[in-house]
């Protein structure tokens, strides 16, 4: 079961064998006119690993996004996260019995390399018992107390056309990559409710480029500073 759905693509983006594009008027939606109701949100997109904290009969676990546990993994990027997991668990008391939050995973470079300003985790979304997808302001909600770094806000409002979104994120974006960011991510939302998700991925993206199994050498490490804030 995937506890984390690939994001689909904006027309126009890099995409690799299994992913897919929006259709073009869900895009139009995005970039040039939304429902006056309607909340456009457009973030950076990171480029590291998709893991899933969440409980499980009362016991905090660490999850990929298929919904395995990454302390059984042979993928040390999995074990490394639940590692990270058992050391920061007391962040993590007010989670409730099957809630969910999905995490960015930066602390191995995959194919952008980062000095991070944050620690190496990112929280991206929170879903409730049955599976709802939380908005962005209500995410930001729940993870106030343990101060998780988000993805940056570059826009929240009406429709925003790609170019500006580009510009808006920068060459290197705002959470330190030391090479070009990898894209953002759109988000529509009305009242309480997440209608849509789509992502923008630069060409000349190469996917896990830094990976251990890719060029054969130890994994590349990214950099980060340990959050201030004593839990």
């Amino acid at each position: 079961m995937k506890l984390y759905a690939k994001i689909p693509h904006l027309p126009g983006s890099r995409t690799g064998q299994a992913d897919r594009h929006i259709g073009l008027v869900a895009a139009k939606r995005l970039l040039e006119l939304c429902n006056p109701l309607e909340r456009v949100i457009v973030q950076e997109k990171l480029d590291g690993s998709n893991v899933i904290v969440t409980r499980q009969n009362g016991v905090l676990v660490a999850l990929g996004r298929d919904g395995k546990a990454c302390a059984n993994s042979r993928n040390p990027l999995r074990t490394a996260f639940a590692a990270w997991l058992s050391e920061n668990a007391i962040r993590f008391t007010w989670l409730e019995e099957s809630e969910r939050l999905a995490l960015e995973w930066l602390a191995v470079t995959h194919g952008t390399r980062y000095a991070l300003p944050h620690e190496p985790v990112v929280a991206l979304d929170f879903f409730t018992t049955d599976g709802t997808r939380l908005t962005h302001a209500a995410l930001l909600e729940k993870i106030a107390p343990v101060a998780l770094p988000v993805p940056r806000v570059l826009h929240a409002g009406s429709a925003l056309p790609l170019e500006q979104a580009l510009r808006l994120l920068g060459q290197y974006g705002h959470h330190g990559a030391l090479e070009p960011a990898e894209g953002v991510v759109y988000r529509l939302e009305r009242n309480e409710q997440v209608l849509l998700l789509a992502k923008y991925v630069r060409h000349g993206k190469q996917d896990g480029l830094y990976l251990a199994d890719h060029i054969g050498l130890e994994a590349v490490m990214n950099s980060w500073k340990k959050p201030t804030t004593h839990f």
